[in-house]
């Protein structure tokens, strides 16, 4: 569970080789890469270099699972247990201390299995996405020598698996095709690739064989493992396999990030106290006990069982259990809701989540574009323009096919009829696309495309349904139109068109039809999700590799106030001016990941992405989530995966988050104020009877040390009835962090009730049923019946804590709770009396039925004392402290 925090550090070994490659000519090339462009003999280069295969690092078991049993808390419980044992062993105190001793290795064992068991479930799933369906990819089997007598060679191109690349290979690739490793291009036929997987930018890129940038990621002529070919061809050289790729680079820092998250930081911080605070109050225990007998040396064996066990009892043992039955029973009902939970752990973090950083597409965007606006020259509806518009769209053969695609549906209810006769595919170089049509018996070639380019081609325009020429101030006036909506970040297209016949067809002299206005799309009801994460006292932070126009846009669209900051600026800005920021635009992997943990200072964060740049920040993350169809080096790094890309999801996951943590931070609370109570009552009573009452022939202790274990064994099973608890409106409302300062003002306050409702059963039962006199005379089964009214009180106090504790509001108008944890919680209250009454050894737990009848009557008015000074004590630290649990 805890794990040892380690910094980023992101430097890849391979820059300085890669940019050498890229600007080296092609006749000089083999002697960089070492190897001969094109193989004949592909065997004698996989013996020196190796192939392009997965590299996973193998799972040690033995190291995992002495990882889990060595955790701190674990540690203490192991201490304490050993202690058990050889205090079974060497002064024979009975079977209970045994019992006590197995069920606390148990339940160690059982917390450790549980974690072992998800990290080997996570190494399993890592291996998958490893291995999923392996691409085949076309190489040449043969030198290439002069890249002219490439298109000749086609004949030559033969398929193998993508793990089989070895350095040297020729690749070839075309539209649809995923680079499988790093390549430098060769040769190039109007390549565009997709690089949004690695730098977060929707458009897409053009490559060729020369090189003029600087920049890593910008190298114009070098194609980087697991972007893909949107449009062109080319033929590529291997220069990089395996973990020296790029991207694969970034998985193996991965590997190496291993940080605590803020749950796991709060429950070592717990250990560390509940540790300082036995080694401080066992010695004292110990020594007031022995102190009694007036520090005989045959008499010291009582006190030390009696300040370990004290120990024992002030430890949560349950701990580790009620944790991993808690993340279970979450992980169960977030799982209903078509999500993977790959780590258990990150479900506690999802409910003191209150940052809420996301990549920008794919995430909170569909990657997808929508016509937000068709006008004409006059900016109105036009149907002869809506008609062209969809024809063009309809007709055109486009591999980027986004724009196309938001056209066609717009109009995917209008029913146009037209003859197709030609298309002009879409350009990079012109940016325009185009359809030679007969629509209603006219020829008609009809473009669309960039605003730059398109507009250089118009000498007429359309108005009122009229041809006119264009007249000073028509470029002024679609220049006008085109700022405001760059501005609006709209991406503008021109349709143009013209009349065409067997002697022209060229493109030019179009006539302007109008504008076709198109926005990035956002995915389903996001706006409404993103104000429910606000409402529930999240922020939202957009972290992307994208530009500042388009990044800016979209975080009005989703309905935040825009405070943006590129990824440049950010190392001259203070870490807590970076704090204020809602928009990092302009990012690498490694910005995010260093903005994620800036934040983490004083937050608790969630990063949503999927592509290979969000990789390192979905690991750095305190809960990572990624989505089914990213990258599987995004899934590989993700805490939890969606099956959906539905943000509704997301939100049902944080309110299973929220409960799942304030059912664990209600234990530790209530069980550390309930045993500070019951240590202290110890404490104060030891020393009163110790100065006050001293017996003949034994040390007065108020509980012994086997009903003092016993009690303890009680406690753990109550305790662990905690995760089907429900819980306040008020932990789903906003998030919550374990804030392990307030842990002890929290026990000591609330567990003064513990201390209260003793003392008083101490007075009663020894003046006012005379126990302290008959006592003090030597009688033992008086003693035994003390020390039995005084155990019996103890668990049902124990018991109406948490009752009263499990909610800040009035215990009977708090959440209810299901019938099967009031019954248990009734059963464990019985359960002492149980013990007295049936059939049972009780002489050798020092149990003594009580027959006194009054004393019941007693208990029946310390029952009702407890539930009132509980409700009371509880107010009153929500009213001074302004919050509870």
């Amino acid at each position: 569970m805890f794990k040892k925090k380690k910094d980023i550090d992101f430097i890849y070994d391979k820059t300085d080789y890669v940019n050498r490659i890229a600007n080296t000519e092609f006749n000089n090339l083999e002697e960089v890469i070492s190897s001969p462009i094109g193989l004949d003999n592909r065997i004698d280069n996989i013996n020196k270099f190796g192939a392009n295969t997965v590299v996973v690092k193998k799972f040690n078991w033995l190291k995992e699972f002495i990882g889990s049993l060595t955790e701190l808390f674990n540690l203490l419980l192991l201490a304490i247990g050993t202690l058990e044992i050889i205090i079974f062993l060497t002064l024979e105190t009975g079977f209970i201390t045994l019992v006590s001793a197995l069920i606390i290795y148990f339940m160690v064992i059982l917390a450790a299995c549980v974690d072992f068991q998800q990290e080997y479930k996570a190494y399993k799933e890592s291996i998958q996405l490893h291995h999923e369906i392996e691409n085949e990819i076309y190489i040449l089997t043969n030198r290439v020598v002069d890249i002219n007598t490439l298109d000749n060679q086609k004949q030559d191109l033969v398929k193998i698996k993508q793990s089989e690349l070895t350095i040297g290979d020729v690749i070839y690739l075309s539209p649809g095709d995923i680079v499988p490793t790093d390549c430098r291009i060769i040769k190039s036929n109007d390549l565009y690739i997709d690089q949004s997987t690695l730098n977060g930018e929707t458009e897409y890129i053009l490559k060729s064989i020369n090189n003029t940038k600087e920049r890593l990621l910008d190298l114009e002529n070098i194609l980087f493992a697991h972007t893909m070919v949107k449009q062109g061809n080319c033929y590529a050289v291997v220069i990089n396999i395996s973990v020296n790729n790029y991207s694969d680079s970034i998985g193996n820092t991965i590997e190496d990030i291993d940080d605590e998250s803020d749950y796991e930081r709060s429950l070592k911080k717990i250990s560390q106290i509940l540790i300082g605070f036995i080694l401080i109050i066992t010695p004292i225990i110990f020594v007031i006990s022995w102190s009694t007998s007036g520090f005989a040396k045959n008499d010291f064996v009582g006190p030390l069982v009696f300040a370990l066990s004290i120990a024992v009892a002030l430890v949560p043992e349950a701990l580790p259990a009620i944790i991993s039955a808690n993340l279970k029973l979450g992980s169960k009902v977030i799982s209903k809701n078509k999500v993977i939970i790959k780590n258990l752990a990150c479900i506690q973090n999802m409910g003191s989540v209150n940052v809420l950083t996301t990549d920008k597409t794919g995430t909170l965007t569909l990657n997808e574009f929508e016509v937000n606006n068709i006008v004409d020259y006059s900016f109105n509806q036009s149907d002869w323009l809506n008609t062209i518009t969809s024809i063009n769209a309809h007709a055109s053969n486009m591999l980027n096919n986004k724009i196309d695609s938001a056209i066609n549906n717009h109009f995917k209810d209008l029913k146009i009829k037209y003859e197709l006769i030609s298309t002009i595919d879409f350009s990079h170089e012109n940016k325009l696309s185009g359809v030679i049509a007969k629509v209603n018996k006219q020829k008609l070639l009809i473009i669309k495309g960039s605003f730059e380019e398109v507009i250089k081609l118009i000498s007429k325009v359309r108005n009122n349904n009229k041809v006119e020429d264009v007249k000073p101030g028509f470029v002024e006036k679609l220049n006008e139109f085109n700022n405001q909506q760059a501005n609006l970040n709209n991406k503008i297209l021109i349709v143009a068109s013209k009349v065409v016949d067997s002697k022209d067809n060229s493109v030019s002299e179009l006539v302007f039809e109008g504008f076709v206005g198109l926005e990035e799309k956002l995915k389903q009801d996001v706006i409404r999700i993103i104000k429910i994460f606000q409402n529930y006292g999240i922020d939202i932070k957009v972290l992307t590799g994208d530009n500042e126009k388009v990044s800016e846009n979209l975080v009005k669209k989703i309905g935040l106030d825009v405070k943006k900051i590129s990824g440049e600026q950010i190392v001259s800005v203070s870490e807590e001016l970076i704090k204020s920021f809602n928009l990092f635009y302009e990012l690498s992997p490694l910005d995010k990941a260093q903005i994620i943990s800036i934040l983490q200072k004083d937050n608790v964060v969630a990063f949503l992405g999927d592509g290979v740049n969000d990789a390192i920040g979905l690991k750095k993350a305190d809960v990572g989530i990624s989505v089914n169809d990213g990258s599987a080096l995004a899934k590989q790094s993700a805490d939890i995966i969606m099956l959906e890309k539905d943000l509704d999801v997301l939100e049902q996951a944080f309110i299973q988050g929220r409960k799942t943590f304030a059912n664990a931070v209600k234990f530790v609370n209530i069980t550390i104020a309930s045993n500070l109570g019951l240590l202290i009552t110890l404490l104060i009573s030891s020393i009163w009877f110790s100065l006050t009452y001293k017996a003949n022939n034994f040390i007065f202790l108020p509980m012994s040390p086997i009903q003092l274990l016993l009690q303890n064994l009680i406690f753990d099973f109550a305790n662990l009835v905690f995760v089907l608890d429900s819980v306040d409106d008020n932990s789903i409302k906003s998030p919550s962090r374990w804030s392990t300062k307030s842990i002890i003002p929290f026990a000591l306050w609330n567990g003064t009730v513990h201390v209260i409702v003793s003392c008083i059963n101490f007075l009663i039962m020894g003046y006012g049923f005379k126990m302290f006199q008959q006592i003090t005379n030597g009688n033992v089964e008086t003693l035994h019946q003390f020390q039995t009214a005084f155990f019996i009180e103890v668990v049902i106090t124990h018991i109406i804590l948490i009752m009263v504790y499990r909610t800040s509001k009035f215990s009977f108008t708090g959440p209810k709770s299901n019938s099967l944890f009031n019954g248990l919680m009734l059963m464990f209250a019985f359960i002492p009396f149980l013990i007295i009454l049936i059939d049972l050894p009780i002489h050798k737990m020092e149990l003594e039925f009580i027959k006194n009848g009054f004393w019941y009557l007693t208990l029946l008015g310390l029952i009702t004392l407890s539930f009132g000074l509980a409700e009371l004590f509880k107010h009153s630290y929500i009213r001074f402290n302004n919050k509870w649990i």
